[in-house]
Protein backbone atom coordinates (compact mmCIF):
# COMPACT_ATOMS: atom_id res chain seq x y z
CA UNK A 1 0.00 0.00 0.00
CA UNK A 2 1.29 3.51 -1.09
CA UNK A 3 1.51 5.74 1.91
CA UNK A 4 -0.29 9.40 1.80
CA UNK A 5 1.21 11.94 4.15
CA UNK A 6 0.65 15.36 4.36
CA UNK A 7 2.76 17.13 1.82
CA UNK A 8 1.92 13.93 -0.18
CA UNK A 9 -0.02 14.44 -3.78
CA UNK A 10 -3.74 13.63 -3.67
CA UNK A 11 -4.79 10.53 -5.38
CA UNK A 12 -7.62 10.43 -8.02
CA UNK A 13 -11.18 10.98 -6.47
CA UNK A 14 -12.71 7.43 -8.07
CA UNK A 15 -16.31 8.19 -7.18
CA UNK A 16 -19.40 6.25 -8.20
CA UNK A 17 -22.07 9.10 -8.00
CA UNK A 18 -22.67 12.59 -6.64
CA UNK A 19 -26.03 12.85 -4.62
CA UNK A 20 -25.41 15.86 -4.41
CA UNK A 21 -24.04 19.05 -6.24
CA UNK A 22 -22.54 19.23 -9.57
CA UNK A 23 -20.46 16.15 -10.26
CA UNK A 24 -16.54 16.50 -10.42
CA UNK A 25 -14.18 14.56 -12.37
CA UNK A 26 -11.45 15.13 -10.58
CA UNK A 27 -9.64 17.60 -8.23
CA UNK A 28 -8.69 20.39 -10.26
CA UNK A 29 -4.94 22.62 -9.62
CA UNK A 30 -5.25 26.13 -8.55
CA UNK A 31 -8.52 25.25 -6.31
CA UNK A 32 -8.58 24.10 -2.19
CA UNK A 33 -10.63 21.17 -1.81
CA UNK A 34 -11.89 19.74 1.30
CA UNK A 35 -12.93 15.88 1.16
CA UNK A 36 -14.98 14.57 4.54
CA UNK A 37 -14.91 10.50 4.74
CA UNK A 38 -18.51 9.66 6.97
CA UNK A 39 -20.82 7.08 6.90
CA UNK A 40 -24.96 7.14 7.32
CA UNK A 41 -24.07 4.40 10.16
CA UNK A 42 -21.56 6.73 12.04
CA UNK A 43 -23.07 9.48 14.43
CA UNK A 44 -20.44 11.71 14.92
CA UNK A 45 -20.05 12.25 11.10
CA UNK A 46 -23.67 13.09 10.86
CA UNK A 47 -23.56 15.16 13.87
CA UNK A 48 -20.42 17.15 11.51
CA UNK A 49 -23.15 18.15 9.05
CA UNK A 50 -23.76 21.48 10.48
CA UNK A 51 -20.46 22.48 10.67
CA UNK A 52 -19.20 21.43 7.55
CA UNK A 53 -22.11 23.74 5.52
CA UNK A 54 -20.91 26.22 7.74
CA UNK A 55 -17.70 25.92 6.61
CA UNK A 56 -18.56 25.79 2.75
CA UNK A 57 -20.35 28.88 3.51
CA UNK A 58 -18.11 30.93 4.92
CA UNK A 59 -15.25 29.74 2.55
CA UNK A 60 -16.95 29.55 -0.87
CA UNK A 61 -13.58 29.59 -2.81
CA UNK A 62 -13.12 26.13 -1.03
CA UNK A 63 -15.05 22.99 -2.59
CA UNK A 64 -16.07 20.79 0.02
CA UNK A 65 -16.78 16.85 -0.68
CA UNK A 66 -18.69 14.80 1.83
CA UNK A 67 -17.99 10.80 0.74
CA UNK A 68 -19.60 8.37 1.67
CA UNK A 69 -17.38 5.28 2.55
CA UNK A 70 -18.06 1.22 4.08
CA UNK A 71 -21.53 2.13 2.92
CA UNK A 72 -23.53 -1.35 2.77
CA UNK A 73 -26.65 0.29 1.84
CA UNK A 74 -25.73 2.91 -1.17
CA UNK A 75 -29.85 3.76 -0.82
CA UNK A 76 -28.95 4.95 2.30
CA UNK A 77 -26.91 7.64 1.91
CA UNK A 78 -29.69 8.84 -1.04
CA UNK A 79 -32.49 8.87 1.44
CA UNK A 80 -30.35 10.59 4.14
CA UNK A 81 -29.09 13.18 1.95
CA UNK A 82 -32.88 13.93 0.77
CA UNK A 83 -34.19 14.03 4.18
CA UNK A 84 -31.21 16.90 5.27
CA UNK A 85 -32.35 19.34 2.27
CA UNK A 86 -30.96 22.05 2.36
CA UNK A 87 -29.21 21.08 5.77
CA UNK A 88 -26.21 20.03 3.63
CA UNK A 89 -24.63 22.75 1.61
CA UNK A 90 -21.84 20.94 0.09
CA UNK A 91 -21.53 18.47 -2.43
CA UNK A 92 -22.36 14.30 -1.30
CA UNK A 93 -20.70 11.56 -3.35
CA UNK A 94 -20.43 7.45 -2.83
CA UNK A 95 -17.22 5.94 -3.15
CA UNK A 96 -16.46 3.96 -6.22
CA UNK A 97 -16.88 0.04 -4.97
CA UNK A 98 -13.29 -1.97 -5.13
CA UNK A 99 -13.89 -5.71 -6.04
CA UNK A 100 -13.22 -8.11 -3.56
CA UNK A 101 -14.19 -6.19 -0.91
CA UNK A 102 -17.93 -5.90 1.03
CA UNK A 103 -19.57 -2.50 0.89
CA UNK A 104 -19.03 -2.24 4.85
CA UNK A 105 -15.00 -3.12 4.14
CA UNK A 106 -14.97 0.46 1.65
CA UNK A 107 -14.00 0.61 -2.18
CA UNK A 108 -11.35 2.79 -3.56
CA UNK A 109 -11.54 6.15 -1.59
CA UNK A 110 -11.29 3.94 1.65
CA UNK A 111 -7.98 1.81 0.26
CA UNK A 112 -6.63 5.37 -1.25
CA UNK A 113 -6.98 8.00 1.13
CA UNK A 114 -7.84 6.60 4.29
CA UNK A 115 -6.17 2.89 5.01
CA UNK A 116 -2.92 5.40 2.90
CA UNK A 117 -3.36 7.76 5.60
CA UNK A 118 -3.86 5.30 8.32
CA UNK A 119 -7.39 6.52 9.54
CA UNK A 120 -8.51 3.90 11.44
CA UNK A 121 -12.35 5.61 11.47
CA UNK A 122 -14.34 8.38 10.31
CA UNK A 123 -15.32 11.30 9.85
CA UNK A 124 -11.94 11.58 8.79
CA UNK A 125 -11.25 15.09 6.68
CA UNK A 126 -8.32 15.89 4.08
CA UNK A 127 -7.87 19.43 2.87
CA UNK A 128 -6.05 19.51 -0.36
CA UNK A 129 -4.06 23.12 -1.36
CA UNK A 130 -3.58 24.85 -4.71
CA UNK A 131 -1.09 23.11 -6.06
CA UNK A 132 -2.75 19.26 -5.21
CA UNK A 133 -0.94 18.18 -2.37
CA UNK A 134 -2.36 16.64 0.99
CA UNK A 135 -1.56 19.92 3.23
CA UNK A 136 -3.57 18.49 6.21
CA UNK A 137 -5.55 15.03 7.60
CA UNK A 138 -7.73 15.08 11.04
CA UNK A 139 -10.80 15.06 12.49
CA UNK A 140 -13.33 17.76 10.09
CA UNK A 141 -14.44 19.27 13.70
CA UNK A 142 -10.33 20.82 13.78
CA UNK A 143 -10.45 21.99 9.85
CA UNK A 144 -11.39 25.99 10.91
CA UNK A 145 -8.11 26.98 11.60
CA UNK A 146 -6.21 24.97 8.79
CA UNK A 147 -8.64 25.68 6.50
CA UNK A 148 -8.51 29.63 6.82
CA UNK A 149 -4.38 29.20 6.71
CA UNK A 150 -4.20 27.17 3.48
CA UNK A 151 -6.74 29.92 1.50
CA UNK A 152 -5.02 32.60 2.84
CA UNK A 153 -1.76 31.33 1.86
CA UNK A 154 -0.52 31.17 5.56
CA UNK A 155 0.06 27.27 5.73
CA UNK A 156 3.96 25.65 6.63
CA UNK A 157 2.75 22.85 4.50
CA UNK A 158 7.15 21.65 4.90
CA UNK A 159 6.72 22.17 8.40
CA UNK A 160 3.69 20.29 8.74
CA UNK A 161 4.94 17.72 6.73
CA UNK A 162 8.22 17.21 8.41
CA UNK A 163 5.63 16.94 12.13
CA UNK A 164 3.63 14.72 11.00
CA UNK A 165 6.29 11.93 9.39
CA UNK A 166 7.97 12.23 12.90
CA UNK A 167 4.57 11.22 14.79
CA UNK A 168 3.99 8.61 12.76
CA UNK A 169 7.37 7.44 13.87
CA UNK A 170 7.18 8.19 18.10
CA UNK A 171 3.24 6.87 17.88
CA UNK A 172 3.73 3.91 16.15
CA UNK A 173 0.77 4.49 13.89
CA UNK A 174 1.79 2.63 10.83
CA UNK A 175 2.51 -0.77 13.11
CA UNK A 176 -1.08 0.08 15.16
CA UNK A 177 -2.59 0.45 11.91
CA UNK A 178 -1.27 -2.79 10.66
CA UNK A 179 -2.29 -4.98 13.51
CA UNK A 180 -5.29 -3.28 13.69
CA UNK A 181 -6.09 -4.69 9.60
CA UNK A 182 -4.39 -8.20 10.70
CA UNK A 183 -7.38 -8.01 14.30
CA UNK A 184 -10.23 -6.80 11.36
CA UNK A 185 -9.39 -9.97 9.29
CA UNK A 186 -9.22 -12.57 12.19
CA UNK A 187 -12.63 -11.20 13.36
CA UNK A 188 -14.06 -11.33 9.68
CA UNK A 189 -13.12 -14.71 9.59
CA UNK A 190 -14.90 -15.53 13.17
CA UNK A 191 -11.25 -17.07 14.48
CA UNK A 192 -10.92 -15.84 18.12
CA UNK A 193 -7.59 -17.86 18.10
CA UNK A 194 -6.23 -16.06 15.57
CA UNK A 195 -6.74 -12.54 17.28
CA UNK A 196 -5.07 -13.63 19.77
CA UNK A 197 -2.30 -15.28 18.10
CA UNK A 198 -1.85 -11.88 16.07
CA UNK A 199 -1.84 -9.47 19.21
CA UNK A 200 0.38 -12.27 20.97
CA UNK A 201 2.88 -11.38 17.91
CA UNK A 202 2.90 -7.62 17.94
CA UNK A 203 3.29 -7.81 21.74
CA UNK A 204 6.01 -9.62 21.58
CA UNK A 205 7.67 -7.85 19.06
CA UNK A 206 7.04 -4.48 20.46
CA UNK A 207 5.99 -4.55 24.00
CA UNK A 208 3.95 -1.05 24.00
CA UNK A 209 0.73 -2.40 22.40
CA UNK A 210 0.34 -4.65 25.44
CA UNK A 211 -1.76 -1.01 26.92
CA UNK A 212 -3.81 -0.50 23.68
CA UNK A 213 -4.72 -4.16 22.38
CA UNK A 214 -4.34 -6.32 25.99
CA UNK A 215 -7.98 -5.83 26.44
CA UNK A 216 -8.70 -7.18 22.57
CA UNK A 217 -6.27 -10.36 23.51
CA UNK A 218 -8.07 -11.11 26.27
CA UNK A 219 -11.99 -10.57 24.97
CA UNK A 220 -11.00 -13.26 21.91
CA UNK A 221 -8.93 -15.63 25.02
CA UNK A 222 -12.10 -15.46 27.13
CA UNK A 223 -13.99 -16.27 23.60
CA UNK A 224 -12.07 -18.99 22.74
CA UNK A 225 -10.36 -20.88 25.87
CA UNK A 226 -8.55 -23.27 24.44
CA UNK A 227 -6.81 -20.21 22.27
Amino acid sequence: MQELLIGDPAPAIRLAEFVKGAPLPNLELGKVYVLEFWATWCGPCQANVPHLSDLQDKYPRATFIGVAVMEPDIEAVRIFVAEMGDQIRYRIAIEEPLAGRSGREGGSMTKHWLEASYQRGIPAAFIVNPAGLIAWIGHPIELDDPLAAVINGNWDLGGKAQAHREMLVETHVRQKFHLQQEIKKARAADKDANIAAVIDKAIAANPIFEKEFGAQKLDALIKDPGS
